[in-house]
């Protein structure tokens, strides 16, 4: 379902921190909605949204 996963190999989530290395790229959710690595406003740490 998920092309992209957590370092523990379940699927990301919306509002879940994710890694630098995966900044501009999209996967799905456990669900199967899309979600996209990125920064937003003033975030030290990009999650997922």
């Amino acid at each position: 379902m998920c092309s992209i996963r957590a370092n523990s190999g379940n699927c990301d989530n919306r509002g879940e921190y994710c890694r630098k290395s995966d900044v501009g790229l999209s996967t799905t959710d456990a669900a199967g909605r899309p979600i996209t690595c990125e920064y937003l406003n003033d975030e030290s740490q990009p999650h997922w949204h």
